[in-house]
């Protein structure tokens, strides 16, 4: 009864705001929302108020650019459809019609009533690489959507956003960004593995695109797989999965791990996931063991360990850092199998890597 009363409210303030704003024309349209992302609607003049039809969502004013009103879900499934009322400076009346839709990908999250939009700008990551998204000029604003699944936050470069998961997939979702310019931005944010995790946006062109650093990297990787193989000692097999390095190279500021999995069994070998971290080597009974994560810089998406089916084997380059070992600590490589049991993982120590091979 008081859902319904409060939509009447709305009802009624919204005729009246129509019969006083010289009788101008209600534009309206239909909102999909959902805990996935952030919704903001991008007006063409400030915006002088808004008002929701119930508690099942919040509507505000973005102060750093206030023709920007951000619309989030309070209550997650809700069932019945509410209402959402935008008044501009210039006397226009906006009305939306919003429901909540769990598919995520299939709903936009940036609205330009005025025409203009803007395209999305897109960055891939995961649980083992954290993208970095570098704007034109200094980030003022930024809102992602599912807060429990990422993480953003402003690099101590004012232009830079760090965005990171600790979950293993996530449903797609989004940040919506304005820079100092007064340019908006809404980022498009899915899990998967990329070709490189630093992006570039340009305002003018809308695109993403890969720092200048990740070609070299991909020649580099692709100069290194075609070396003959020396190093087979460095490994582990279980259950006829073998994971094992076939070489170590090393420039000036890299180093990269050429990593083969081999399938010997007739059972398709789904990855999970890879992970690379430092270990104690000892640690007494009182203490935690400390991991520090180490993830690659650089994965070329040509290569993937996602599926090795039955009796057969491939082999990726990993791009890291330059780093060395320290005495009291392992280096180690596991690897995940996905609704599976074949879990492998083995530790270098510094020596192993001494004899890297150097490459420019």
């Amino acid at each position: 009864m008081v859902l319904y009363c409060k939509k009447i409210i709305i009802l009624f303030f919204s005729l009246l705001c129509s019969f006083f704003l010289n009788a101008r024309e209600v534009y309206t349209a239909s909102i999909k929302i959902n805990f996935d992302k952030a919704i903001h609607i991008v007006l063409p003049y400030p915006v002088e108020q808004t008002s929701v039809g119930s508690e099942y969502i919040e509507s505000s004013i973005v102060e750093e650019k206030n023709n920007i009103v951000k619309v989030i879900a309070m209550e997650e499934n809700f069932e019945e459809e509410t209402n959402l009322v935008i008044i501009d400076k210039s006397g226009q009346m906006y009305s939306y019609q919003i429901k909540y839709d769990t598919l995520s990908s299939s709903s936009p999250s940036a609205f330009y009533p005025a025409g203009n939009g803007k395209d999305d700008y897109h960055v891939v990551l995961n649980k083992s690489n954290k993208a970095f998204v570098i704007f034109p000029s200094e980030v003022v604003y930024f809102q992602q959507g599912n807060e429990s699944s990422l993480s953003v936050k402003q690099s101590t470069a004012k232009n830079i956003l760090e965005i990171s998961t600790e979950q293993f997939g996530f449903e797609e979702s989004n940040v919506f960004a304005v820079d100092n310019k007064g340019n908006e931005y809404n980022v498009i944010i899915t899990y998967g593995v990329s070709q490189h995790y630093i992006y570039e946006l340009d305002s003018n062109k809308n695109s993403a695109k890969i720092d200048d650093n990740n070609q070299y990297l991909q020649d580099l990787c692709k100069k290194t797989l075609e070396e003959k193989r020396v190093i087979y000692d460095l490994g582990v097999i279980k259950n006829k999965i073998t994971l094992s390095i076939n070489n170590i190279f090393v420039t000036e500021k890299y180093m990269i791990f050429i990593l083969t999995l081999n399938n010997a069994s007739t059972i398709n070998y789904d990855t999970d996931f890879t992970k690379f971290f430092f270990m104690d080597k000892k640690v007494s009974k009182n203490e935690l063991q400390q991991y520090i994560d180490t993830p690659p810089l650089f994965v070329d998406s040509k290569y993937t360990f996602t599926t090795i089916n039955g009796n057969s084997t491939q082999t990726i380059p990993f791009v890291f850092n330059k780093f060395t070992i320290p005495d009291d600590k392992y280096f180690r490589i596991e690897i995940f199998e996905k609704n599976g049991g074949r879990h492998l993982y083995f530790n270098l120590k510094n020596k192993d890597i001494m004899s890297a091979i150097s490459v420019k």
